[in-house]
């Protein structure tokens, strides 16, 4: 038996959500982050759904070691609403919905509006976290505290967990994490989230 196999390697679908009318989140380069610690500033719209994947070894809260294959849909902006996205949610184990940091009220509008999507599409309420993009434009994490309690309430309502973050710089510092970090902590997520479906 190779020592892949004997590792037991799970396999992760994650939905990269957010962005819409005319906003960039930064989903993909998130994703390049992650997978190839890369970044661009020429980066094209998404067209459709992207496809990357990635494996990641990480201990979950009960100090288990784990090995995962990310497999990262990075579905455009513009799919929000649109029927097909229900295609692309097929069989996802989790999502993440990103928005920009320096626009909050993306989140008021767009990512509002894609987990509206995902809760009506999928039949099991998978793990969801929410990630500030682009903190490094705003390094100081100038937001209004109207928008930082908007932020806090919708997510306790909501049950999601949030963290700034920048594809850009990608330091974890202050009280944003790195890209990596983000991650793994959804990935903790969903190995509890698996554990309580008795499957």
């Amino acid at each position: 038996m190779s020592d892949r196999k004997a590792m037991q390697e799970d396999v992760f679908k994650i939905l990269l959500l957010g962005g819409g009318n005319a906003c960039k989140a930064g989903k993909t380069s998130l994703r390049l982050r992650f997978i190839y610690n890369t970044f661009s500033t020429k980066i094209f719209n998404t067209v459709g759904v992207e496809f990357g994947q990635k494996v990641l070894s990480f201990e979950d809260d009960q100090a288990k070691q784990h090995t995962a294959r990310l497999q990262m849909w990075d579905i455009a902006g513009s799919q929000s609403k649109n029927y097909l996205t229900k295609i692309y949610y097929t069989e996802s184990t989790a999502a993440v919905i990103v928005f920009d940091i320096t626009q909050p009220s993306s989140l008021l509008e767009d990512a509002k509006a894609w987990l509206t999507d995902l809760k009506a599409k999928l039949k099991l309420a998978v793990p969801v976290i929410l990630l500030a993009n682009k903190v490094d434009l705003n390094p100081s994490f100038q937001i209004t505290e109207e928008d930082r309690e908007k932020i806090n309430q919708w997510c306790q309502d909501n049950k999601l967990s949030w963290f700034a973050v920048s594809a850009a710089q990608d330091q974890g510092e202050g009280d944003s994490v790195t890209v990596a970090e983000a991650f793994t902590i959804l990935s903790s997520e969903v190995v509890r989230w698996q554990s309580t479906l008795h499957v």
